[in-house]
């Protein structure tokens, strides 16, 4: 094979070896990454039921190992209660936590498990009836399900349009679910046995490329 032939072939295998390698070392992707806290925290929707679970004091709860399922009121849900309900929660911790207690059921339930449910038991202790209407809406308690399935390092979210009130006369629940917080780790994206191959081509053809210029120019 003519020298310059060669060269250019093992360029080419040096360029495309360095772009698979840089694609096998990118394909890692990290989803889920923060708590349930975490993610309430960060969707301003949900930002008057992140100031509730600060109030009756389960950020801790729900920042623990769970796994939960959490049904989160949207901050319309908040206010379209009659008037002085949220502050008269907020003024009280017990009664409180015993409605946002009404939105947790222990375990990771995705939208397709939950509508496959007549009831789902409660962190409170009184089940959530579950009712799927026509176009597949599903709805807890009369409240319907808006945004399925947020994933989180401990559970999952479903956002729903009401803020769902336990019957009247149901105890306060007992929430001794407090672990202890631990920080989930961001995974470093590892190459794959692939990107090692390619790194390999790589370095072997810019070998030769670096060999055949020094033959030239002796010769």
């Amino acid at each position: 094979m003519h020298p310059r032939i060669l060269v250019a072939v093992l360029l080419m295998f040096a360029l495309c070896g360095v772009s698979l390698a840089g694609a096998a070392q990118t394909t890692t992707v990290t989803a889920g990454n923060q708590t349930i806290v975490q993610t309430v925290q960060a969707n301003p929707n949900l930002s008057t039921l992140m100031t509730t679970l600060q109030a009756a004091g389960l950020v801790e709860t729900l920042s623990g190992s769970g796994p939960f399922t959490v049904f989160a009121p949207t901050n319309d849900a908040f206010k379209a209660l009659p008037p002085g309900t949220l502050d008269a929660l907020l003024g009280n911790r017990t009664g409180l936590s015993n409605v946002l207690a009404y939105h947790v059921v222990e375990g990771s339930l995705l939208a397709t498990q939950v509508a496959s449910r007549p009831s789902l038991p409660t962190v409170q202790g009184q089940p959530l009836a579950v009712t799927v209407l026509s176009g597949g809406v599903v709805r807890v308690d009369g409240a319907n399900i808006v945004q399925t399935d947020i994933r989180a390092s401990n559970g999952v979210i479903h956002v729903i349009d009401a803020v769902m009130i336990p019957p009247a006369g149901t105890p306060a629940p007992t929430l001794s679910l407090t672990p202890a917080i631990t920080a989930t780790a961001t995974p470093t994206p590892t190459p794959t046995a692939a990107g090692f191959d390619a790194v390999l081509v790589s370095a072997c053809a810019l070998a030769g490329i670096a060999l055949l210029v020094g033959v030239r120019r002796r010769l």
